[in-house]
């Protein structure tokens, strides 16, 4: 079973940098995220585990005017104090810049952040309808249907509003994936995480080199562990 998970995780890193070496466009980056939930850590696009429904959708709207690239859900199916959450991710060109001079966004970057605060907004407005859509998406796709159920009454009671005596309410997190890291100088790097903090991190900004490093790390923790066991 772990040869297999790495595998999959070899062939996904590889597929990816390839990708970005040669400054593919967003949509195939697309493509190649939506055909590789591995890279947000999924094994599958929707799966249920310990009393958790995790997964990813994409092109979901927030609004007809507002559809990130995907949705990353970590929801509660049953009663749990694991954290719930919903990520709106905003995939953006590979060789785009993130800084011009002084420290300034680029516009890549900027109509970007624009996007997350506007999705916030809209979400602030309609926070119930979005996440009764949402589960309703989820119950279309998803095959445990029966479990759903727990997930509907857990967050909206039968008047449609927030549920008071079994408060599961998600957190909502954005994240930009833009540009490369070579392209970033170490004020640059500094610059991102006091953008994400003046948010409370909820705007994160990673370029997709982080994401080869996290792929790589899952990779040499498996090589690492099985030349602990011979």
């Amino acid at each position: 079973m772990k040869n297999d998970y790495i595998d999959i995780v070899t062939i996904a890193r590889d597929k990816l940098l390839a990708a970005i070496d040669s400054d593919c466009s967003e949509e195939e980056v697309h493509q190649l995220f939506s055909e590789n939930p591995i890279v947000f850590g999924l094994n599958e696009k929707l799966r249920y585990s310990n009393s958790l429904l995790e997964g990813m959708i994409s092109k979901f709207p927030i609004s007809p005017d507002r559809i990130p690239d995907f949705i990353l859900i970590n929801l509660g199916i049953e009663l749990t104090q694991t954290p719930h959450s919903i990520s709106i991710i905003e995939l953006k060109r590979v060789n785009a810049k993130l800084f011009l001079d002084h420290n300034r966004m680029s516009k890549d970057l900027n109509d970007s952040w624009m996007e997350c605060i506007e999705s916030f907004r809209i979400l602030g407005l309609n926070y119930q309808d979005f996440l009764r859509r949402l589960i309703n998406k989820i119950t279309d796709d998803f095959e445990y249907k029966k479990y759903l159920e727990y997930l509907k009454r857990g967050v909206l009671d039968d008047t449609k509003r927030f549920n008071s005596y079994y408060p599961r309410i998600p957190r909502i997190q954005s994240k930009i994936i833009i540009g490369r890291r070579k392209s970033l100088t170490n004020d640059d790097l500094l610059r991102i995480q006091e953008l994400s903090a003046s948010t409370n991190w909820a705007i994160g900004i990673e370029t997709y080199d982080s994401i080869i490093d996290r792929l790589n790390h899952i990779i040499q923790y498996y090589v690492y562990h099985k030349k602990d066991k011979e």
